[in-house]
């Protein structure tokens, strides 16, 4: 080969370890830069509009507990439950009333959430059935006016029996659907002094026990009507993370505060983490980072720990679990989340009263993860990992949610108290009343630009290291090629310059005869 060839073919392979090399160098801040372009909450882009409003439906699927022992609980037996559901429904999520802000890179904003019936999701159940289930507006009350002022309860037991004439039961009969968005019909027009008492203050404060207000004495009483397509009482700001692609998603503040003012305690009233619907990019791929989640409804950061890895839709994807309960009673760091911090409730639940006012006592459903005590105060739970764990699924590369599924169980306590006639015989019990999931799975065609986002990875990574690698090659074969051809060149010179030498004597003056007797015998002079 000639010499000007492996030149040239040592030239290509150098440049191309070079741009390789070069390539590897820069990949990452390309990579940086692309993914941050994706994933921030700047104006105009696509993931501020994803975040602005899905354009896809949530699922919100209600179980609601159904007590088949009404009779005997009043007398104190164990509450037998029944679970019935899933009512399901989609849901419209939306962050409204946007203000950014360009100083400090972040966004204020409303949320609201809108609920449709989903008859197909809900698996032959239309709304219409009737369930036995707690009067939730007697024992909220009973159970309010326990915690502020315990002396009243005899007067709140005469305005029930004044307004809802003189029940023989706890337990009323109701349609899901009324229980849950509709409404039960109350009519506080009670004129004796117990029960004018209550209906003045359930005028002044109706909304803030989830009524509707109908007429001039009428109400309607739902557990989640109160939620449907109205704006939140909280309004939140979190980064945009335009400046910091790491902080893009985090909470910095809520209704105008840097920390909350509703536990008491710094530890319990700080803001960490995202509104969950959007994390950072770059995770760890072995999850050795935690996710905290902020919930404004809970007054509360969740902190998401990694369980597994999983995929969906092919990817690779992290999962995260967490707790909605606390155990105050052995975490010191839980003590603040209790009413009282010197007798906490027992492991798994997490009593809200401080945050939302009213007497709820959040958990996991079926009280999974909790003490045992709770589980064994009622029949018919049956907690399982797979269907009532709390968990995220997300993308390590772009910080993306893939699946999302948020639970949670409302219990209320059912408490013996003589001077409250509905509860003079009932056994001590925390009562479950209903749980929630709420969640998505991304679709088809979100996934399909996450997919080809990974795919433009994967060709570059191979890219930067072929280039490199053939670059090598190119360079060490054309190095051995030059030695080869030079050595070669010069061995073949010097064989032909011995064999001319030996057929072409030297001429003139300087020939010499050839040594023979004679010459050898012939006198020197």
């Amino acid at each position: 080969m000639k010499l000007s060839s492996i030149r040239k073919i040592g030239i290509a392979g150098a440049s191309t370890l070079v741009l390789g090399l070069l390539f590897y160098a820069l990949f990452p801040n390309m990579l940086n830069r692309q993914i941050g372009a994706r994933v921030s909450l700047e104006k105009g882009k696509l993931r501020r509009f994803i975040w602005d409003k899905p354009p896809f439906f949530l699922t919100a699927k209600f179980y609601v507990f159904n007590v088949t022992n009404p009779d005997a609980v009043m007398k104190g037996a164990k509450p037998a439950l029944r679970e019935i559901g899933p009512f399901a429904y989609d849901m419209v999520h939306e962050n409204t009333n946007q203000l950014d802000n360009e100083t400090d890179d972040t966004i204020t904003f409303d949320q609201r959430h809108t609920y449709f019936f989903n008859s197909a999701k809900s698996e032959g159940l239309t709304g219409e059935e009737e369930l036995v289930v707690p009067n939730i507006f007697v024992l909220s009350s009973m159970n309010f006016v326990l915690r502020i002022m315990p002396n009243a309860i005899s007067i709140l037991s005469k305005a029930v029996d004044s307004i809802f004439g003189n029940p023989e039961s706890l337990f009323v009969r109701v349609k899901a659907r009324d229980l849950l968005f509709d409404g039960l019909a109350i009519n506080c027009n009670a004129t004796d002094f117990a029960g004018s008492t209550v209906c003045r203050e359930v005028q002044a404060s109706y909304k803030d026990f989830n009524m509707a207000k109908v007429g001039d004495t009428e109400y309607l009483f739902s557990i989640w009507g109160s939620e449907n397509g109205s704006d939140s009482s909280d309004r939140m700001r979190v980064a945009r993370g335009v400046r910091r692609i790491e902080d893009v998603g985090k909470v910095v503040g809520l209704n105008g505060r840097a920390n909350m003012s509703v536990w008491g305690v710094s530890q319990c009233d700080k803001i960490e983490g995202t509104d969950g619907s959007i994390f950072h990019p770059f995770f760890d791929e072995d999850g050795a980072e935690p996710l905290d989640v902020f919930v404004p409804s809970m007054c509360r950061s969740l902190r998401y720990r990694f369980h597994s890895k999983t995929q969906f839709y092919g990817l690779d994807a992290l999962r995260y679990t967490t707790d909605v309960g606390v155990d105050g009673e052995h975490v010191r760091e839980h003590k603040c989340f209790c009413e009282d911090p010197f007798k906490c409730m027992r492991k798994g639940v997490l009593d809200m009263f401080k945050c939302l006012k009213v007497p709820i006592i959040a958990s996991n459903p079926h009280f999974h993860l909790a003490d045992p005590y709770y589980l064994d105060s009622v029949s018919g739970l049956e907690p399982k990992e797979d269907k009532h764990a709390m968990y995220v699924d997300i993308d390590p590369l772009t910080g993306t949610p893939v699946v999302f599924s948020a639970k949670v169980q409302f219990n209320m306590m059912l408490a013996r108290q003589d001077k409250f006639r509905l509860t003079s015989n009932v056994t001590d019990t925390l009562l479950p009343l209903f749980w929630l999931e709420e969640g998505f799975e991304t679709p088809d065609f979100l996934m399909e630009d996450l997919i080809m986002a990974h795919r433009v990875l994967s060709l570059a990574t191979s890219f930067k290291y072929l280039t490199i690698i053939f670059g090598f090659v190119l360079s060490v074969g054309s190095m051995y090629l030059y030695l080869t051809t030079s050595t070669g060149g010069s061995d073949l010179v010097s064989k032909k310059e011995v064999r001319s030498a030996n057929s072409n004597p030297p001429s003139g003056g300087n020939k010499k005869s050839p040594i023979t007797m004679s010459t050898l015998q012939q006198p020197r002079t």
